[in-house]
């Protein structure tokens, strides 16, 4: 793999989480040894969709080492709330509240089974296998009703629908943009294009399954859970309310957190389930989720029909798109899954192109299958793959070449800022130098002649192209909390949990470099809500710019407030005092103070009796006017046997601008990940139901994932920074990058190599089996 550029901020050699996490001493939650602790295992619902007529439990009682057993009744009656943590679902203007179908998930259901794998019962004993061994004593009686597995059916006048606030199974209809403006550039097109496309459900499936520690302080009426999580505060909000307490009465504490994607940002039943069963027994409980449960009950991603339509003049220029969303959201409505598909896709959908008008229409669709939530993209993936794909079928419709119909509607340099026809401000961003360095990089004009040399040795080649600018940073407010310790250390308290993106060695150098002092010096706290401002969670690659940038602000500020504080130490003049290289210089004597020395000699003078109301300590809030725009183009070349349909990634290449890069590594991870997690849902990731809901995919036999065999053999990633002006850093957000622009580059490339062979439709997934399918079919009717 090979990864060049140029960047225009210092660049950090800093690893300060690889040695712990390489040698096996990181701490996950599963990890945390607590003495006297019970283990919890649930009972889970093996059908899809039923009313609960009983749920017996007396044998599972009177098992050997139960100490509970605890079912919705029991948790409504020890004061349990269902979770209805939600964030409004908001018109374009972000304004306008939407209105959707509410639906309380509880803890345990009650009453009614809404998707497989529903907790049903909680049995808490004193080992792993007596808490299993009681589990299949519990006897379900559950009534069967019909499923409703995709959106289709599941709006087909049911006679029993899943909610019956929600008859036809519909919680949202969303609309943006102008649609009289796209019909009528529509109708006056000289060339219309449509494509339809399958956004398939996938498992997020983070290394680190999902666990939680769960305990109750019953002198000061305090939950405390421990659970991998992407933001402590968020987590704490929607516990605390599903708990009936105020958030003060809740500790959520997330140590080393493996893998999140956002699947690891709301509350879960579980953790609620495990919290009440704590404060009723009186004991510590540790739940861990094995793998099958994870595939069957975490939260699911994507899962949406995606149709889009565009007007092109003769020339190639699009003059509307017409947009077409119906998501599969599951069975329950939770956090910001609704936005996802909505306003998420609205916001990102004219990429980097010059699109007059855009109309857009999503629905969001309840079925018996687990919740949708974010997940690694969250709806910038599929915008990409959408508008992609259509640039590709305008070209091959108007006859010409895929990389000059996207040349011909690219937003000028010139132009920038740029506000798009959903009124997205773009700040920053050279499109054309990206898609033409990729051009470049990838040799893309002597491609045929490596067509050709394919075709001699038995396999077709195709070639794909991506090129997107994603929203990032959303959430436009950080905060920050920068103290000075008595031991001579900066401490800097986040927000957001670090998954696997090195927020300590990013955000430590950036307070290392603007202050002047060691690393070493500097104490990073972040993943207990009782240490950490209330801020958001680690998503949306928000970190680098809104923390990072919330923590050059406090040392600029800390520096500002030090130099107030030396003047009251010397009595010299604050214009006479100089700051550089972690030291105070006074101009008059020369005198030299170092930062960390200034709270003592304060503290000093003040036990003298000096006034001096100074502090170095603050909570400093970042405030971002609005979105950065990563961008980036993908490149990518296949080979596919067309006997067996074996397909190898030969070559693909990034070029990303992702602001100005502060740590080099870090941005050659977050991409080399994205990229895999895309190549994953391009080639093999699927979630599969079958019509009466049973999960097919319920283990890594079934379910398939990437392997080191699968990322492409030649991997060239280009930094090509173009800095935001929207924060002080000039960094935009790179965790997404790689998933969003890797899917249309696979798919366009296997759809390019398959052409010859008369293929003309592929979807997601593109396993071996249906490209030699797909291959069967186009030479059956020729």
């Amino acid at each position: 793999m090979n990864m060049a550029g140029r960047s225009g901020h210092a660049q950090a050699p800093l690893d300060l989480e690889g040695e712990t996490l390489v040698s096996g001493r990181g701490q996950f939650t599963d990890d945390i040894i607590t003495q006297d602790a019970l283990v919890g295992v649930f009972v889970r619902s093996s059908i899809a969709h039923g009313i609960i007529r009983g749920i017996h439990t007396e044998a599972a009682k009177a098992a050997p080492g139960v100490v509970g057993v605890f079912t919705g009744e029991d948790l409504a009656a020890a004061g349990c709330n269902p979770i209805t943590f939600m964030v409004p679902l908001f018109e374009i203007d972000g304004q306008t509240e939407v209105p959707y179908v509410r639906t309380p998930r509880p803890a345990i259901a009650r009453d009614r089974i809404r998707h497989i794998g529903e907790c049903v019962a909680l049995i808490v004993a004193e080992t792993a296998g007596a808490a299993q061994d009681a589990a299949d004593l519990v006897d379900l009686d559950i009534e069967d009703l019909e499923p409703f597995m995709v959106p289709k059916v599941a709006t087909e006048a049911p006679d029993t629908p899943i909610w019956d606030t929600a008859p036809a199974n519909q919680s949202y209809t969303w609309l943006a943009g102008n649609q009289e403006a796209v019909d009528s550039a529509l109708s006056h097109a000289a060339h219309t294009v449509s494509v339809s496309l399958r956004n398939q459900r996938l498992a997020g499936s983070p290394l680190e399954p999902r666990a939680a520690v769960a305990s109750y302080d019953r002198e000061t009426e305090r939950y405390t859970l421990y659970a991998g999580s992407q933001g402590t505060t968020f987590l704490r909000k929607g516990l605390a309310d599903a708990l009936g307490v105020p958030p003060e009465s809740v500790r959520v504490v997330s140590k080393h957190v493996g893998g999140g994607f956002g699947l690891k940002v709301y509350v879960y039943p579980e953790y609620v389930a495990v919290a009440v069963a704590s404060r009723v027994l009186g004991r510590t409980i540790r739940w861990t989720s094995t793998r099958s449960e994870a595939l069957m009950a975490d939260q699911g991603a994507r899962d949406s029909a995606l149709k889009i339509t565009g007007a092109f003049d003769d020339n190639g220029r699009v003059t509307g798109i017409s947009c077409d969303i119906v998501s599969n959201i599951g069975a329950y409505a939770i956090g910001i899954g609704t936005r996802v598909q909505s306003s998420v896709i609205a916001e990102n959908i004219a990429g980097p192109y010059l699109t007059p008008e855009i109309a857009i229409r999503s629905i969001g669709v309840h079925t018996n299958s687990v919740p949708t939530s974010p997940y690694r993209g969250a709806g910038r993936p599929e915008t990409t793959y959408m508008l992609e794909r259509l640039m590709d079928k305008a070209a091959r419709t108007i006859g010409i070449d895929p990389i000059e119909v996207r040349r011909r509607n690219l937003i000028p340099r010139d132009r920038i800022p740029y506000t798009g026809p959903m009124n997205q401000v773009y700040d920053s961003g050279d499109f054309s130098a990206v898609l033409e360095e990729a051009v470049r990089r990838s040799d893309w004009e002597d491609f045929e002649r490596r067509r050709e040399a394919a075709r001699k040795n038995g396999v077709v080649r195709g070639i794909g192209c991506s090129l997107f600018a994603e929203t990032a940073g959303a959430n436009f407010m950080e905060p920050l909390d920068f103290r000075v310790t008595e031991d001579d250390f900066v401490e800097l308290r986040i927000t957001g949990v670090s998954t696997g993106q090195r927020h300590l060695s990013t955000i430590t150098h950036i307070v290392s470099e603007r202050l002047g002092i060691s690393h070493e010096h500097i104490r990073f706290i972040a993943g207990d809500s009782d240490q950490v401002p209330m801020g958001s969670p680690a998503v949306g690659s928000r970190v680098g710019q809104m923390t990072g940038s919330a923590a050059f602000q406090a040392a600029d500020s800390a520096i500002a407030r030090g130099r107030m504080m030396v003047g009251s130490i010397t009595d010299g003049r604050y214009n006479d005092i100089d700051y550089a290289d972690g030291y105070y210089t006074i101009g008059s004597t020369g005198e030299r103070i170092a930062f960390l020395d200034v709270p003592k000699r304060v503290a000093a003078l003040k036990r003298q009796g000096k006034q001096i109301e100074e502090t170095l300590d603050a909570v400093e809030v970042f405030r971002s006017p609005g979105f950065s725009f990563p961008n980036g183009c993908h490149i990518c070349e296949v080979e596919i046997d067309p006997q067996t349909g074996k397909l190898a990634i030969v070559q693909y290449t990034a070029v990303d601008d992702c602001g100005n890069v502060i740590n080099h590594a870090v941005v050659e991870g977050q991409l080399v990940g994205g990229i895999a997690q895309g190549l994953g849902q391009a080639l093999m990731e699927e979630v599969v139901y079958d019509e009466t809901g049973q999960l097919l995919t319920g283990s890594f036999m079934d379910y398939a994932m990437p392997r080191a065999e699968d990322m492409p053999r030649s991997l060239t990633i280009i930094d090509l920074p173009d800095p935001t002006p929207s924060n002080p850093l000039g960094a935009k957000g790179v965790g997404e990058s790689g998933t969003t622009g890797s899917l249309a580059a696979i798919v366009s490339a296997v759809e390019d190599a398959l052409r010859p062979l008369g293929v003309t439709d592929v979807q997601m997934p593109l396993t071996p089996c249906r490209l030699w399918q797909a291959i069967r079919a186009a030479k059956s009717s020729m």
